[in-house]
């Protein structure tokens, strides 16, 4: 399947990098970010996509925002402290338990442990797709520099209301029904 072709849902996760309560409110225009990630959340579970999370340094920069827990039955996230979730044997155990072919990406911060997360998913093959308007990071410089290098490294960059239009592929569907409060 060429990377540029349709999402397809059923071939897809949702990987959450460490959207985490100490660390959020230091991230440019975090109140965006959130209620994007938010969104995408919903529109995942509603989907039938997966998610996964990620914490990095739980102790030091908290827990994933309780706004984003509460979508999650039965919550649960991979631990880790260092920059790139597929250097943690968990998270790969995880991801290859799916069966899945891309990886729609967002979170925090979007020029480390996002990006580095993404790059080392081009590396393992899978398709990759960033949120750019629900990731972020603390200066916005270095956002579109996290961006542009995943750009140049074959990630497509793209945005919540695509991402979820895209799995969502017509509008007289149960889907866009449930869905079509949280798109307005």
């Amino acid at each position: 399947m060429s990377k540029y072709a349709p999402l397809k849902r059923d071939a897809c996760a949702l990987v959450v990098i460490d959207v985490q309560e100490k660390l959020l409110p230091a991230i440019n225009d975090f109140a965006s970010v959130l209620d994007r990630a938010v969104k995408m959340v919903t529109a995942a579970h509603t989907m039938n996509v997966p998610v996964l999370f990620t914490q990095h340094y739980t102790p030091g920069l908290g827990a994933t925002h309780e706004a984003l827990r509460n979508l999650q039955p039965d919550f649960t996230y991979v631990e880790k402290n260092i920059f790139n979730s597929f250097a943690v044997p968990e998270f790969v155990s995880q991801l290859t338990a799916l069966k899945v072919e891309t990886l729609v990406m967002l979170g925090i911060e979007a020029h480390i442990c996002l990006m580095q997360s993404a790059l080392a998913a081009l590396e393992h093959g899978y398709g990759v797709h960033v949120l750019a308007d629900a990731s972020g990071s603390r200066k916005p410089a270095n956002k579109e520099l996290g961006l542009e290098r995943l750009r140049q490294a074959g990630a497509i960059i793209s945005g919540t209301e695509l991402t979820i239009y895209e799995w969502m592929t017509r509008s007289d569907s149960d889907d866009f029904r449930a869905l079509r409060n949280l798109l307005k």
